[in-house]
């Protein structure tokens, strides 16, 4: 019988003990959903798929495992997190985020509106969003976004995949060599029916990033934060019931190797 939903995050070596936290903080919040993971060793709490190294440049594994793996899984939506990510609660019902869309990602600025010499990943925010035209991008703002929180509809897998491999060798023949997160933005923007019904700002109470390391030096505690944006650092108080905690890795793996 086919699930409507399980969560999945890859991590070995150190980062293991991060995914260790990651499933203990899911449990605890409450969910009961399948947890699937790949590592190199067994992780509590979640379904273990043992691996090999693997090559983690441009965190291209993503598409990898995604391809190669959790498309053959029996259920109807997957939620990918990184293995810096904790759960403080339990969040609301998380497939409505899709809206009318096959992917969801949370989308922050409009890089469209950026002016000056602001940069998205070593690239000039202006050239990204040309580029992004020249790709086939016709919604009237184009959002920068953090790839730490995925959620896919199985059938969207191949083709998300794929658009982003084009757009990687779109870009790659400009002379930009991308990680991941810029290739997942151009098949968010090309498979969502309005990207404003995925903007990160109307969904602070589920998920934020804490790329600016409030949480550096002690986890979050479940209690309101500042959140800056990553673009213009404009700050709001935010409460979300996960945090990417993407400056706590040391706190991360700490507390992983207590359990």
């Amino acid at each position: 019988m086919t699930k409507d939903l399980c969560f999945w995050s890859i991590g070995d070596g150190e980062c293991a003990f991060m995914l260790q936290t990651l499933v203990n903080s899911f449990r605890k919040a409450g969910m009961t959903e399948d947890f699937h993971v790949f590592s190199d060793r067994p992780i509590e709490g979640a379904i273990t798929h043992l691996v090999e190294p693997f090559d983690k440049r441009g965190f291209f594994f993503k598409f990898a495992f995604l391809q190669s793996e959790v498309a053959k899984w029996d259920y109807k939506y997957f939620i990918f997190l990184d293995a810096d990510t904790i759960f403080l609660r339990k969040p609301k019902p998380l497939i409505p985020l899709l809206e009318k869309s096959p992917l969801h990602f949370f989308l922050e600025t409009p890089l469209t509106q950026m002016t000056g010499d602001k940069q998205w990943w070593n690239c000039p925010a202006d050239q990204y969003v040309e580029m992004m035209r020249d790709c086939g991008v016709t919604t009237p703002e184009i959002y920068c976004m953090n790839a730490g929180f995925c959620l896919i509809k199985k059938e969207a897998i191949s083709i998300a995949c794929g658009l982003a491999q084009d757009f990687y060798d779109y870009a790659r023949s400009h002379g930009y060599i991308f990680p991941d997160e810029p290739l997942w933005n151009y098949a968010m923007h090309m498979l969502c029916d309005k990207p404003e019904k995925h903007l990160l700002k109307d969904h602070f109470d589920v998920w934020c990033s804490d790329w600016k390391g409030i949480f550096a030096d002690q986890l979050p505690d479940g209690k309101p934060w500042t959140f800056h944006d990553y673009m213009t650092d404009d700050s709001r108080l935010v409460n979300p019931a996960i945090v990417h905690v993407l400056r706590s890795k040391e706190l991360l793996v700490a507390e992983g190797m207590r359990k």
